[in-house]
């Protein structure tokens, strides 16, 4: 029945094309009656119909290239974009049309390309071109598989933008993933300047600054601020705990690591770090039971770390403590690497210490030989030879 009254209703709009000519209302009317029946061909007509009376009118070619890319007529579609094109080379919309077709009929490249026009465009503004990024790419895409395009995309489409740190985020994010931590920086703080309710804000910003050296109070400042809004989190407290090590503020470094360790680790996430920095910040305060406790945590974790290792059996030996399982320790270390001259020295000096001085001798010349110039080598290498005369 409605089919029968679409064609009833269409006889009658002919008849009035007939009497007053082709017109955009009448036009588009049948053109919807054809849809409704299902008769996408003589559809078609009626919009190519209305194209050919009013050529000056783009939009019509650009709705007969939308009808085809709908119904798979990729070639023909192709067409009639290029008459969009032809007729106004500065559409801001036609380069993302064949974005599109491209796209769909497998050219990646040029539809990379032609996105890029469009972003070449004054027409669009910066949230158009934004929002085409979020639509037009999956995200294993923008990220991945087209990232090298999609990354040069994100710059050509904010560059010029009025309100900057409405896309700050994304930038830096992108900026980011390409190892541009200073440019990324700025991006994320301008972001948190918008809004700093986000933790991920504050946590890539606390990642990028970590690859700056040269901003390490800036890092201190903002892991305050976000240990403070997000107390939950560790990676700020492990951050400030970080700076006071660096300071030689122990003290302030374990305060920083108690409170990370008593929110816990989620998934283990920096459990093994904040254990190894207690481990050290306990020994520099002279809490030693704590400090041997921190260590076994964290050679638990990663019992081949040869250089936490080595300073474990180090520091055991210089409190005169348990120094047959420092030298076993120290042993493993030095069986995995055995031209490191701390590794030689911390050997040499716990056999010194356990009255092997003879044992003790060869392990502490070849320490010598890797590094001759360090003075606490020379005063141990003295101290054993006396031992032995």
């Amino acid at each position: 029945m409605r089919a029968c009254l679409g064609y009833v209703a269409g006889g009658v709009l002919n008849r009035v094309e007939r009497m007053i000519g082709v017109t955009e209302p009448i036009s588009l009317q049948k053109q919807r009656l054809w849809m409704a029946a299902g008769k996408p061909e003589k559809a078609e007509r009626e919009i190519a119909a209305l194209a050919a009376a009013m050529p000056q009118q783009k939009r019509y070619n650009a709705m007969l290239a939308e009808m085809n890319m709908e119904r798979g007529r990729y070639g023909k579609a192709k067409e009639y974009y290029d008459r969009v094109l032809a007729a106004d080379p500065d559409d801001e919309y036609i380069h993302v049309q064949l974005a599109e077709y491209y796209k769909r009929t497998g050219k990646p490249d040029e539809a990379d390309r032609e996105l890029a026009a469009a972003f070449d465009n004054p027409k669009l503004d910066c949230r158009t071109k934004v929002q085409l990024l979020g639509s037009f790419y999956s995200n294993e895409e923008f990220y991945g598989s087209r990232s090298h395009n999609t990354f040069a995309l994100v710059e050509k489409a904010i560059a010029g933008c009025d309100d900057s740190a409405e896309y700050a985020l994304l930038y830096g994010d992108v900026l980011m993933r390409q190892g541009k931590y200073g440019a990324a920086a700025r991006q994320l703080e301008l972001a948190l300047g918008a809004d700093s309710s986000q933790f991920e804000v504050w946590e890539a910003l606390l990642i990028c600054l970590t690859e700056l050296p040269e901003r390490e109070d800036d890092l201190n400042r903002y892991a305050a601020r976000a240990a403070q809004l997000f107390p939950v989190h560790t990676l700020p407290h492990y951050l400030q705990a970080l700076y006071c090590m660096r300071k030689e503020d122990y003290a302030g470094a374990v305060k920083h690591l108690e409170q990370a360790a008593r929110w816990g680790f989620t998934k283990g996430y920096l459990e093994a770090e904040t254990h190894m920095l207690m481990a050290e910040a306990y020994y520099r305060t002279g809490r030693y039971d704590k400090a041997w406790r921190a260590f076994d945590r964290y050679l638990e974790m990663h019992p081949d770390d040869w250089g936490t290792l080595n300073n474990y059996a180090y520091y055991l030996a210089e409190q005169g403590l348990e120094l047959e399982k420092a030298l076993a320790m120290s042993r493993r270390t030095i069986e995995a690497e055995p031209d490191e001259a701390n590794s030689l020295d911390t050997y040499a000096w716990i056999l010194h210490l356990l009255g092997r001085d003879r044992e003790a001798l060869p392990y502490m010349e070849r320490a010598l030989q890797h590094d001759p110039g360090s003075d606490t080598l020379q005063r141990h290498h003295e101290a054993i030879k006396q031992a032995l005369q």
